[in-house]
């Protein structure tokens, strides 16, 4: 085979055909540096240029070896892959029921405010009841309200909730 610059000059060029009957008839194939690049990092350079064709083949081998090594470790990591998968969407089911219950509750939460806030309106002011809807709305609608309108005192909440209704708040 003809490498590099050997390419151009047709040095030491050898073809496809004739490295094939050399090895169809068991010669010993000497390989130098332009043969087996890989080899020589693996191997020092007079290694390379006394290896055989048996020695070559050994290692073309391993290397096969490896390559098989790796197909086996990827197709473990394809059922580690899976498994994971899997793993991520029994998390997701989990975190989605625990949403939905954590939903739940705050509603429930929000709801019984709002009962209370309604009540605590309706005891201690003069509003009428839409008028009392509509101040529960406008209180609802921002939780620093609602923490606001429970820490007026009960004397003072009728004129606090008219003064929300006016918009004077």
């Amino acid at each position: 085979m003809v490498f590099g610059k050997n390419c151009a000059t047709r040095k030491n060029a050898k073809t496809p055909a004739n490295i094939v009957d050399k090895l169809d008839n068991h010669e010993e194939v000497y390989l130098n540096e332009d043969d087996f690049n890989n080899t020589n990092n693996m191997m020092g350079n007079e290694e390379v240029q006394s290896m055989s064709y048996l020695e070559a083949q050994k290692i073309v081998q391993s290397q096969s070896d490896r390559s098989s090594k790796k197909k086996k470790k990827n197709a473990n990591n394809g059922d580690a892959y899976e498994e994971l998968k899997e793993s991520f969407y029994v998390i997701a089911r989990v975190i989605e029921k625990a949403s939905i219950r954590l939903s739940k509750a705050i509603g429930e939460d929000i709801n019984e405010i709002h009962m209370q806030l309604g009540g605590e309106s309706e005891k201690t002011t003069t509003l009428t009841t839409i008028e009392r809807h509509k101040v529960a709305h406008m209180i609802m609608q921002d939780n620093a309200m609602v923490s606001c309108f429970f820490s007026v005192p009960n004397n003072d909440k009728d004129e606090w909730l008219r003064a929300l209704l006016d918009r004077t708040i």
